[in-house]
């Protein structure tokens, strides 16, 4: 993923977080709080001032759930500032930064060049060759397999479009929702991924991103806890991430994964 690509998904993901600050607000009290802080030796005393219609109120101990409603709105409305003017800067680098005039070398988005001038893929033949190789995959929705990664590959989601770029761009050797037979049940996990470093090991990927639809949370927890009956263990031999419509996946966790697994 190119700089441009990470700032402007990075912004789609504050837009998102702005969005869910301003829905808390509406819920929020009228009013304001002022507060002063008064350094000890062991710390700090919190005093708070309620402004609310013109008036201004101390607010003692026995006010504490009042200040506290205060504060978090205070914060919330931090927090927002924070994240438009990280927008802003954003948009204002994105519109001068013409990404049609960066003399990027189009064999970038190659993948068959990419396979060639990434070292752990380019000496490592026998993996390539069981990565292309044909295998079986699950075969439902194919009308839903339409998004594209670097890899040349295509997914079912923008989400898994991202992981199956950063597991390219990082030299590892992939296979997407191949059959994985357990005792009980068949299952196709999102990636089969197998690195140069450790050949011989298999780590797979599932990613959840419809957590808050309930339906599919179920269905999710019934898969992971067979992975976890039949020796699969979340985060050990089996990665594993999750996303809802408001905390969609973040692409740093995505390469922290990788980098964490794979090295």
């Amino acid at each position: 993923m190119t700089i441009y690509e990470q700032i402007i998904r990075e912004n789609e993901e504050l837009k998102s977080k702005i969005a869910n600050i301003d829905k808390k607000l509406e819920k929020a009290p009228a009013g304001s709080l002022q507060v002063s802080l008064r350094k000890y030796k062991n710390g700090y005393s919190i005093i708070c001032y309620l402004h609310k219609n013109g008036t201004c109120k101390y607010l003692n101990k026995k006010h504490r759930k009042t200040a506290m409603l205060y504060a978090y709105k205070r914060y919330l409305i931090s927090l927002r500032k924070q994240f438009v003017a990280l927008v802003n800067a954003n948009e204002a680098y994105l519109r001068v930064y013409d990404n049609s005039k960066c003399n990027l070398d189009p064999l970038l988005d190659n993948p068959a060049f990419l396979d060639l001038a990434i070292p752990s893929r380019s000496a490592n033949p026998d993996l390539s060759a069981w990565e292309k190789e044909p295998y079986e995959r699950l075969k439902a929705y194919p009308e839903q397999i339409i998004h594209p990664s670097k890899s040349g590959r295509m997914l079912r989601s923008k989400s898994e479009a991202s992981i199956d770029s950063t597991l390219f761009e990082h030299g590892l050797f992939v296979r997407t929702e191949p059959a994985l037979v357990l005792p009980d049940k068949t299952v196709y996990p999102d990636f089969e991924i197998r690195s140069a470093a450790n050949p011989d090991q298999i780590m797979y990927w599932e990613h959840f991103g419809m957590m808050d639809n309930m339906d599919y949370k179920l269905d999710a927890c019934e898969k992971l806890s067979r992975y976890v009956r039949h020796g699969y263990i979340p985060m050990v031999n089996l990665i594993v991430t999750f996303e809802t419509s408001r905390s969609p996946l973040d692409i740093r966790l995505v390469e922290y994964l990788v980098t964490h697994f794979f090295g």
